[in-house]
């Protein structure tokens, strides 16, 4: 017959050490396993909200893992359709803060960069870059002004949040 006896704390504490261990370790395997298809969906996703914001085309060429962390991306095009490319990249690789991922939030350690080449056309026709998202001319001709204080804010949690720390260009 077993008797049953109260856990003391010190056990109560390595048990629990053991669940959230083994939870880490499935969600690190789950990563490793699914990563690829998670950064097609991701870029994917990059293409169609580059499409519907501004109008543009974001074609990647190939993307891979390259380590445990470092995402690459070779023949990476930014153009909208009947202009020049704005954008043409070579290779580009970044790699990740790995801590900061897991509480939801992207910051870039190290961002490598080749034969990169950026073409900003101006013509009486047109140009071939557009930084308004689709809404904010609608907004802009019905009157309604824009609020600079949301626009100023979102630029700077977005540039200096995820700024690298370490940039090489070639």
């Amino acid at each position: 017959m077993i008797k049953w006896r109260p856990e003391s704390m010190k056990e109560k504490v390595r048990k629990a050490a053991w669940i959230v261990t083994g939870c880490l370790v499935v969600v690190l395997l789950l990563f490793v396993i699914f990563r690829q298809s998670i950064l097609d969906a991701v870029i994917k996703k990059a293409e169609r909200r580059f499409m519907e914001n501004y109008g543009m085309t974001l074609t990647v060429g190939k993307a891979e893992f390259s380590g445990f962390m470092t995402v690459s991306l070779k023949d990476l095009d930014l153009f909208k359709a009947g202009t020049d490319t704005l954008l043409k990249v070579d290779t580009v690789s970044a790699h990740p803060a790995f801590w900061r991922l897991f509480i939801g939030h992207v910051r870039i350690n190290h961002l490598y960069c080749s034969d990169a080449r950026l073409k900003v056309v101006v013509t009486k026709d047109g140009k071939n870059f557009n930084f308004r998202r689709s809404g904010q001319e609608e907004a802009k001709s019905t009157g309604q002004s824009a609020n600079y204080a949301r626009l100023l804010n979102e630029l700077s949690v977005r540039f200096f949040d995820v700024a690298p720390q370490y940039t090489e260009l070639d």
